[in-house]
């Protein structure tokens, strides 16, 4: 008799834990994007200037001649998002390095593709008495999709 009255004391456990109990499938999805494509068609270029004993900061902005110039391709229709990777840069030649920075993006660096076109300005710094020469120097320009 002990052992009836276990068992159904048992099944009456597992009957009733099951009762509480419940199952939800789930769907699972995955979109494959085509990869984003940039092609630089314009350097940023900050132009020509004479050597003087002042520091002197030239500034181009996104709508200027000097401004770098990107073509972002990818998915139609979908949101890109792009900016300029460093905070500064050292564009290094004869002299002391010029840092660039305030980098600044058109579009408030948003797009929809296929095609965005954006351009890029920044600032350089240049040294008082900086010596005379070509510097260079170069930055990273990012694109992601949303």
């Amino acid at each position: 008799m002990k052992k009836i009255i276990l068992l159904t004391t048992i099944l009456t456990l597992l009957i009733s834990v099951n009762s509480f109990a419940a199952d939800e499938s789930f769907d699972a999805t995955i979109t494959i994007r085509s990869a984003i494509t940039i092609d630089e068609d314009l350097t940023l270029r900050f132009g020509d200037l004479e050597t003087t004993g002042a520091i002197q900061t030239v500034t181009v902005a996104t709508g200027d001649a000097g401004a770098a110039q990107f073509d972002i391709t990818g998915d139609v229709g979908v949101a890109v998002t792009w900016s300029v990777v460093e905070a500064t840069i050292n564009m290094t030649g004869a002299g002391d390095d010029i840092v660039v920075n305030a980098f600044t993006v058109s579009g408030g660096g948003t797009g929809n593709l296929p095609q965005v076109d954006v351009t890029v300005g920044a600032t350089a710094n240049v040294n008082a008495n900086q010596a005379a020469g070509i510097y260079t120097g170069s930055a990273t320009f990012n694109a992601v999709y949303n």
